[in-house]
């Protein structure tokens, strides 16, 4: 039987006065397949509407609608999907410039009964039935900034296909042009009142979820699990260029709150409401007023941002984007449960303050920390104190869960021998009884000689029954013994002391040691335990399974010494471990030995 032409509408997606094209990604979900119906053809007509056609959302913003021509530009052929509840199908263009599309229908067509299937676009977003509608699932969440008509111009389709007596039936819908219409606004803000260099744009959108699913039949929004749009710029797009946002529909009243980043560390905020409603199909353009609230640098004395972004939900942490939000979350009482994301590399700056009298971490965290990658640069310098045990790094004492953090900086308690008590020093935390996950430590970390020893390492100073997996540390770890008590030193490339707590037992996984670990006795006596992972593996306690030491172990006085690859001193487990013995001659320095991997051909991270 012959393929049946039929007609669609043409798509509105771009701007005045420019034509852009509707290039598809030409991704395949796993969802989809061939189809095992009636191969037909569907010809793709350009609608006749107006392209000057304005509406208002704020009192000097205007809305416009400008034809898209299918694949206009580019190799690529376009594609759209055809769904129903028996099946997905895809549709692709007929050759480059043409408004053609072939494919075969999802389903068997059954003689003398028209069926209604539903059109989506683009192709690559997954499609199914949610109950008995019909939905395309959208994610606005990660953008370009640039017209990504292919993967962001959402658009919707219905026709209906039937045949009697081996004659196809003329689609009862919309005659026979079966018009696709738009799920999707663009809105191309200019942000007065600061640089053109931007590095980075956060969107907040209140009440409105920026990912979850468009209905087909009546293109109304639902499910998500966030509001905020990202938007990150290379060197070559940060300066001079449109910015476009790719939105859902919104209701009047709708804030739209603005994050925008410089590459000059500055950090710039501002609100738009809408006057009306923010339409499907429509390109907006928006002029917002930027106040700059801070840059990236910290400094002791900074005053706390009264609020930030966020609900401290998993769905939706709180967000920290400059130096103002860190104060905030330094300043937060213990609050377990709770969830914080950085959104920013900050800098840790001595301006305003003495050399170690400028940092004074968290001091008891149970929350999750998520550093989303980014990175905490600069010196984490703390003064000694003579009357109480100090826990130094990003935070004091972690009982809950801090991962996918950078630190690159050094991190340290003055050298204060009588006037030091106890110090638990690490590049995260000081002392952990949570869990570390996906961390990296660069620069150095340090503690100085102690009236009651002392605890370093890269990841933390100390691993009370916490959880440390899958982190890097290339900093170099010093720590020593003061030997006026008869407490050790404890110094380990990821953890200074690796034990159980009540409850649980340090766990130690999948980390690599790339720096170099140096520990020191006093001249007269003391005893110091160094190892490439930990200092001291205590009792019941793992180390553990696939940790790497890659950097050299050095320890000095003429106290009681312990030293090795992996650990100074072993009481625990040890397993599926790795040494480069070209910079580690040991591989425990005392105690038990277990069972390990000892290589000079580790694979270098």
């Amino acid at each position: 039987m012959k393929a049946r032409h039929l007609y669609l509408a043409q798509a509105l997606c771009g701007l005045a006065l420019l034509t852009a094209a509707c290039v598809n990604t030409d991704i395949i979900e796993t969802d989809s397949h061939e189809g095992n119906g009636q191969e037909i053809t569907l010809t793709a007509l350009l609608p006749d509407e107006d392209p000057d056609t304005k509406l208002s959302i704020t009192d000097d913003e205007t809305q416009r609608a400008l034809k898209v021509e299918w694949n206009q530009t580019g190799s690529q052929l376009d594609r759209f999907r055809i769904i129903n509840n028996n099946g997905i199908a895809f549709f692709t263009q007929s050759g480059i410039g043409e408004s053609t599309f072939t494919g075969t229908l999802p389903t068997p067509v059954i003689s003398n009964r028209m069926t209604t299937y539903y059109a989506s676009y683009p192709a690559s977003a997954s499609v199914a039935f949610k109950g008995n509608t019909p939905a395309v699932q959208y994610q606005l969440q990660k953008q370009s900034g640039k017209l990504d008509m292919g993967a962001l111009c959402f658009m919707k389709g219905v026709f209906s296909f039937g045949i009697r007596n081996g004659v196809d039936l003329p689609s009862q819908i919309n005659g026979d042009a079966v018009k696709f219409s738009h799920l999707t606004a663009v809105l191309k803000p200019t942000f007065n009142k600061m640089s053109k260099d931007i590095d980075k744009i956060l969107i907040e959108i209140e009440g409105v979820n920026t990912n979850g699913w468009f209905d087909l039949k009546d293109g109304t929004a639902s499910g998500g699990d966030t509001n905020i749009i990202e938007i990150k710029y290379s060197t070559s797009d940060a300066v001079g260029n449109d910015r476009y946002i790719f939105l859902p529909p919104l209701p009047t009243g709708t804030d739209i709150k603005f994050t925008v980043c410089t590459a000059d560390g500055g950090i710039f905020k501002g609100t738009i409401t809408s006057k009306k409603d923010i339409l499907p199909g429509y390109l907006y353009t928006a002029s917002v007023n930027m106040v700059r609230t801070s840059s990236r640098k910290w400094y002791n004395g900074i005053q706390p941002s009264s609020s930030v972004p966020g609900e401290g939900t998993e769905s939706n942490p709180y967000q920290i984007h400059d130096a103002y939000d860190l104060q905030w979350f330094l300043n937060q009482s213990i609050t377990a449960g709770k969830y914080y994301k950085l959104v920013n590399d900050l800098i840790i700056s001595s301006e305003g303050s003495s050399i170690y009298d400028q940092w004074e971490p968290r001091k008891v965290f149970e929350g999750t920390f998520d550093g989303n990658g980014n990175k905490i640069s600069g010196d984490m310098l703390v003064k000694p104190n003579s009357s109480e045990t100090q826990y130094v790094g990003f935070i004091g004492q972690n009982i809950g869960t801090i991962k996918n953090l950078v630190i690159d900086g050094h991190i340290a308690i003055e050298n204060g021998q009588d006037d030091c008590h106890v110090p638990f020093v690490g590049g995260i935390v000081g002392l952990n009884k949570g869990t570390i996950y996906n961390c990296t430590v660069k620069g150095t970390v340090c503690a100085p000689f102690a009236v009651y020893g002392c605890n370093t390492g890269g990841m933390a100073g100390f691993n009370l029954g916490g959880i440390i997996e899958d982190c890097y540390n290339y900093a170099a770890i010093y720590g020593t013994e003061y030997a006026k008590t008869s407490i050790p030193a404890y110094v380990g490339g990821i953890t200074g002391g690796n034990t159980f707590s009540d409850t649980e037992s340090g766990y130690i996984k999948g980390c690599i040691n790339n720096g170099k670990v140096e520990g020191c006795t006093n001249p007269t006596g003391g005893t110091c335990y160094v190892g490439g992972i930990a200092g001291k593996n205590f009792s019941s306690c793992y180390i553990i399974n696939s940790c790497v030491n890659y950097g050299s172990i050095s320890i000095y006085g003429r106290g009681t010494n312990y030293y090795g690859g992996l650990a100074g001193y072993n009481d625990g487990n040890v397993c599926t471990c790795c040494i480069d013995q070209t910079t580690t001659k040991y591989i425990i320095g005392g105690g038990k030995a277990q069972s390990y991997i000892t290589t000079n051909d580790c694979e270098k991270h």
